[in-house]
């Protein structure tokens, strides 16, 4: 038998390895082909053909290559002659090849060629008819032919051709190849022309040769008996065959053409997938039946619960329907299905719909015609207002401020001449858009009269502050108007938002105006409860209900209920023994119709110990932590928490507290005394490199609404009496996960989660923060873990800081506000903020040190004593990263940017499934410090349009910029460029590193940066003010700063000594950067002052008060400012100022017009022709007195001789110009007197 099955074996090998050669054939063919496309000039490879072609004996009838198959490779054409003639054909063939071949027609004959032929035409071309030799171009083209002898080569393809003539002949003249070696041995000469011919043009074809070549010996046979004695029993010889039939595999008669290895892999994941397959049905079955144990067990809740929840939801629908009455109802928008939108149709919108324009519509000429042609008249027709976003506002407001100042920087540049013309035209280019948003802003609010929505935030941008105003009125209709291109369709979730509309306005004045809305709003939302749109508004409405219906329930309890009964000593602990209960004390629990949760796990009977039952030993509390428990698994865990365990598949312990005893006195309140020293507390740091752990989201059971006076047991058995609400600032410390209480222990608080938090996920990783204490002073890590008397797991409890400490987005980040700081920090300087920074650099570099990121850095996160400064303190430490736990919450301006281009992040950010790396934490703690620095500016303030998370990811640091290469000054008014220029060195090296470098400085790095930059405010003369007013020189003996005082506020400053100079000569006055900032911004309001003369009050601009203060300017009113004055050309009276009256008194000016007469007009000279410009009072006057209009040119005197006396006098251009004409001779005035006739 083995004998045969050897014998088998060899002739299927024997087959492949002809099969093998068969490829190895049409491999190496492709290759020489190949080859020889390479190495042929097409300029000479029709002479190489010819020469093939021609007879190689003296009767014509053998040639190098088969005259046939090039004869038929040449195109079709009527000039083809037969091949039967010769002569023609041989003709022919010279006349298509002359010249360059083209390269589709060589590859088109090189295809028809055998190997056999390409062997040849290294061995027998003529070279005197090729005119080449194709030895000579495979030196020069491949490397391992440069040194290459003709003999040998010619040796080596005379070999080729022998084998390929045995292979070509039967197959009794192949040496028999009865291994791989053997048969690539005989295969060696094909080989070896191949290595000499290989080139980088062909590598793709020599890797196919090589693959063929060397794949012999990856042949082997394997039969299905012996892969099933190498998977030792595992599956069956028919099942081995099956699945080898299903991956592919090749097999003929009961062999296997294939690896072993690749053989046995393939089987080894296949029997593993089909395991877990067999694995996961059992555990559905598992499921399926421990579901429907619970499902039997849950059936008295349900008929219990069901009386309430009917209530409930009528409730519900009672709250849901009032809101959605309130709604307009709609009657054409229902038919509305696209399209322009006529007249009556919009009527109906604006009618229903609180219209708000977006900043886009009133930038459009097309926008602001629809606006007054067509939604207008609507409006006031309906008798309705239109809307504008206070943040849109803010920025159409902020814009004119800018195009006041770049007007009066243009109005300084206009008269220093050409060398300041291209700052002139960048001024320009900035104007134009900012002279639209002024008119925007003229129109909006005079002609629309427009009123505002929501709350002015700059840090917003006009669409994101538009949605978060629409999502705190989800039932109100709404229909914003834009135009051009928008980003709201996917800001806004019509989830969230049903009845919002959003339309286009397209077209301008020639063409016609339209408005569309978009497909995205369509259809609109019926304000009925049934429509299918509002339901997710109506299901977030229902959540808002039921918290209010559970806050009643809780205010409705007059008292709290009684303690249970002790539970017995032998109880089991893994599930919490529940006190004996009616039916009807039973709580109404909501139960879907999937899955089914069973609040109160039922313990076994058993009879109560008479002693007093012991501490009990931690035990896993399955039936909390998986709602999916069978009645068996249950008394499993009993048994082994009998014994004193848990199950490994638990993540963290749950305790039970022990039962007090009832015989004996009641003992006073017990202070939770100092953490203990057991297996679940421990000090050891974080193992770092972790990989993400996502936290368990399964709900644990929520034990209801805390009270005060409740009281709960950490996991060491103590009792913890929760006191009042823990208040911030006089209001509640309630946040998004939960509340804090203050507790019977004095320093201590208590945080208890909410419903929505409460899961396993939080539970474990509490347990996992007690096992790693850091032990830093100031930080507030948990202490103990809170359980109600039910074992039920609901918070933790954590230091607390000082009453007087307050969150530095609160207090420190505030400072810059002057009420602020009069308030909560008035005798705070600028060391008191660098001993704020340095203790909360110290603090992080101790958690990094711990391998713990706080991961939301922000100013909600740490907390300074406002009579401490250096008293830092840092909360909501449950949502840190370490151990694999992410910090699964994030503020997006505190966010590193380059975390979305390492974790190739596009859209928002999901925190929960994302470890953020210790240089990132320093990014965002380096903001944190820059905001105490500059009295909660950010760093990526500017004064472009930019918003904040724009600048970081363009590191748009405008303070490093400026600095560094001189650009743009873009940082922001205020007090920002004084507190940098202050700054020392290595300070502002350090935040340009960190923030356009992104090379992060370490939060030990910053606290040693800190602690030098305290040591030069104390010792150095670094400025100790929160707003420093002059720049630090640092050259005292060479001064670049010349110091001055404010004529405003007389405070002390400097300025550069240069510019201080050109404006003393200029006779400008000088103010502080504070005063300069505020004259700027309010140079246009009015303020009301005193005439110093006659004593009147009078309005004013703040400007010229603030001249009027400083002693710059008179306090006059009108009528001590001006006089009155008679116009020169009407005859009317005005009002002028009277320094102007005296000016042009004294300059000899006798008529004085007023503004009307004052216009310029033009008219034409009569004597030279050209036209010039008079006032038009003077106009009307010499019209009145029938004068002469003669241009300035003209009324110029020139010198001319008098024709009677010969002296010289001045003539008038107009008067000479009249002699000239008239043919008159000049006569002085003398003269004139002399001869002139007397009348009568």
């Amino acid at each position: 038998m083995a004998t045969f099955q050897d014998q088998q074996r060899a002739q299927l090998y024997g087959d492949r390895l002809m099969q093998q050669s068969v490829l190895l054939q049409r491999a190496v063919l492709v290759f020489m082909t190949a080859t020889l496309y390479e190495l042929i000039p097409p300029e000479k490879f029709g002479a190489v053909i010819c020469a093939g072609c021609a007879p190689t004996d003296s009767e014509g009838k053998h040639s190098i290559l088969e005259r046939f198959r090039i004869w038929k490779a040449l195109p079709d054409d009527a000039e083809k002659p037969s091949f039967k003639d010769p002569s023609a054909s041989d003709e022919y063939l010279a006349k298509v090849l002359s010249g360059t071949v083209p390269s589709q027609l060589r590859r088109d004959i090189l295809s028809t060629m055998d190997l056999q032929s390409c062997f040849k035409l290294f061995v027998f071309l003529p070279e005197s008819k090729a005119g080449c030799s194709l030895l000579a171009l495979a030196r020069a083209k491949c490397p391992a032919m440069a040194n290459m002898e003709e003999r040998p080569w010619r040796d080596t393809c005379r070999a080729a051709i022998n084998l390929r003539n045995a292979f070509a002949h039967a197959s009794t003249s192949m040496p028999e190849a009865v291994t791989a070696g053997s048969w690539q041995h005989a295969y060696t000469p094909w080989m070896r022309v191949v290595e000499l011919l290989r080139c980088d043009a062909t590598r793709a074809e020599y890797d196919g040769v090589r693959e063929v070549y060397d794949g012999a010996a990856d042949i082997s046979f394997h039969s299905i008996s012996e892969i099933a004695r190498e998977m030792q029993g595992v599956i069956t010889a028919e099942q081995i065959e099956e699945k080898l039939g299903q991956g592919g595999f090749t097999m003929a008669d009961g062999y296997v053409s294939a690896k072993l290895d690749d053989i046995l892999r393939y089987l080894s994941e296949e029997v593993r997938k089909e395991e877990e397959r067999a694995r996961e049905q059992r555990e559905r079955e598992e499921l399926l039946a421990e579901n429907q144990a619970l499902a039997e067990q849950n059936r008295l809740f349900l008929e219990q619960g069901y009386a309430r929840q009917k209530k409930e939801a009528d409730i519900r629908y009672r709250m849901a329907q009032k809101k959605l009455d309130k709604i307009p109802a709609l009657h054409l928008l229902r038919q509305y299905e696209g399209g322009d939108m006529d007249q009556r149709t919009l009527q109906e919108l604006v009618r229903t719909h609180n219209i708000i324009l977006s900043p886009s519509l009133l930038n459009s000429a097309g926008g602001k015609y629809f606006l007054g042609s067509r939604l207008l008249p609507c409006a006031k027709s309906a008798e309705r207002p239109l809307y504008m976003e206070r943040t849109a506002m803010l920025r159409l407001i902020r814009d004119i401020d800018r195009l006041d100042t770049c007007r009066r920087q243009y109005q300084a540049l206009a008269p220093l001449g050409d060398g300041y013309a291209g700052e002139r035209r960048r001024l320009e280019d900035v104007m134009a858009p900012l002279e639209q948003a002024k008119g925007s802003y003229v129109f909006a609010t005079d002609m629309l009269k427009v009123k505002l929505l929501g709350i002015a935030d700059p840090l917003y941008s006009d669409d994101d502050a538009l949605v978060r105003t629409l999502e705190e009125h989800p039932f109100e209709r709404y229909c914003i108007f834009i135009s051009g291109a928008t980003g709201l369709p996917r800001l806004i979730d019509r989830a969230k938002l049903p009845f919002v509309t959003l339309v286009r306005v397209h077209g301008n004045e020639l063409t016609g105006v339209g408005c569309m809305v978009f497909r995205h709003f369509l259809p609109f939302a019926d304000a009925d409860i049934d429509e299918p749109l509002v339901q997710p508004l109506l299901q977030a409405s229902f959540s808002q209900t039921d918290r209010l219906l559970a806050m009643n329930d809780a205010d409705a309890a007059k008292a709290p209920s009684p303690a249970p009964a002790p539970a017995p000593a032998s109880v089991p602990v893994s599930a919490p023994a529940q006190p004996a209960r009616n039916e009807a004390e039973r709580p109404e629990v909501s139960v879907s119709r999937t899955e089914y949760f069973d609040p109160f796990p039922i313990a076994k009977a058993v009879p109560a110990a008479k002693e007093p039952a012991p501490a009990p030993q931690p035990a896993g509390n399955k039936a909390a932590e998986k709602p999916e428990v069978s009645v068996a698994k249950t008394e499993n865990n009993e048994a082994r928490s009998a014994a004193g365990g848990h199950s490994p598949g638990e993540a963290a312990p749950a305790f039970r507290p022990a039962a007090p005893r009832h015989d004996a006195a009641p003992a006073p309140a017990a202070q939770k005394p100092a953490r203990t020293s057991n297996a679940l507390h421990g000090t050891a740091p974080f193992a770092a490199g972790l990989p993400l752990r996502q936290m368990d989201e399964t709900p644990l059971p929520f034990p209801g609404r805390p009270e005060s006076g409740m009281v709960l047991y950490t996991e060491d058995h103590q009792p913890v009496t929760l006191g009042g609400l823990l208040t911030e600032d006089g209001e509640p410390a309630e946040g998004g996960e939960g509340m804090l209480f203050l507790t019977d222990t004095e320093g201590c608080v208590a945080k208890l989660y909410n419903q929505e938090h409460l899961t396993v996920g939080r539970r474990d990783k509490l347990a996992e923060m007690l096992l790693h204490d850091p032990g830093i002073s100031g930080l507030c890590w948990p202490t103990h873990m809170l359980y109600t008397k039910d074992g039920v797991f609901c918070g933790y409890t954590m230091p607390r800081a000082p009453k007087n400490a307050m969150p530095f987005a609160k207090s420190v980040l505030k400072i810059g506000s002057p009420s602020q700081r009069k308030a909560l920090m008035a005798s705070w300087t600028r060391k008191d903020l660098i001993r704020t920074a340095l203790s909360a650099a110290h603090i992080v570099a101790q958690l990094h040190k711990n391998n713990i990121l706080m991961g939301d850095v922000n100013g909600g996160n740490f907390m300074v004593d406002l009579n401490d400064s250096s008293r830092v303190f840092v909360v909501d430490t449950d949502s840190f990263q370490f151990g694999g736990f992410p910090c699964p919450v994030g503020i997006e301006k505190f966010t590193h940017p380059g975390i979305r281009e390492r974790l190739g992040i596009h859209g928002p950010m999901d925190f929960k499934t994302i470890l953020r790396n210790e240089n990132e934490d320093d990014y965002a703690f380096a903001i944190l410090v820059f905001e105490i620095l500059f009295l909660g500016q950010n760093p990526f303030a500017t004064k472009t349009d930019l918003d904040f998370t724009q600048a970081m990811a363009q590191r748009r640091f405008a303070y490093a910029a400026v600095d560094r290469s001189g650009k743009d000054f873009e940082v922001p008014d205020g007090d920002n460029w004084m507190i940098w220029k202050n700054l020392p060195k290595k300070v502002t090296e350090a935040f340009g590193h960190t923030f356009i470098d992104w090379k992060s400085t370490t939060a030990a790095e910053w606290e040693e940066l800190m602690r030098s930059y305290l040591y030069c405010v104390e010792k150095l003369g670094f400025s100790d003010e929160l707003s420093p007013a002059k720049y630090r020189e640092f050259t005292p003996d060479n001064p670049v700063y010349m110091d001055l005082v404010c004529p405003f506020c007389k405070r002390e400053f400097n300025l550069y000594r240069k510019k201080a100079e050109r404006l003393i000569a200029q006779g400008k006055p000088i103010f502080c950067r504070n005063c300069r900032n505020s004259l700027e911004n309010h140079k246009n309001d009015r303020c009301r002052v005193t005439c110093s003369r006659c004593g009147k009050a009078f309005d004013t601009t703040v400007e010229q008060a603030i001249l009027i203060e400083s002693n710059l300017a008179e306090a006059l009113c009108e009528d001590c400012r001006t006089r009155e004055v008679t116009c020169g050309g009407c005859g009317r009276t005005f009002r002028m100022d009277r320094k102007r009256y005296d000016e042009l008194k004294e300059k000899g000016t006798r008529d004085i017009y007023c503004p009307d007469c004052a216009k310029a007009e033009t008219v034409v000279c009569e004597c030279c022709g050209e036209s010039y410009t008079i006032p038009h009072g003077k106009k009307r006057t010499m019209e009145s007195r029938r004068q002469n209009f003669f241009c300035p040119k003209c009324w110029k005197r020139v010198p001319a001789t008098c024709s009677r006396c010969g002296n010289t006098f001045r003539i008038t251009v107009w008067q000479q110009k009249r002699n000239n004409d008239m043919h008159r001779q000049p006569i002085c005035e003398d003269c004139r007197k002399q001869f002139r006739p007397r009348r009568g």
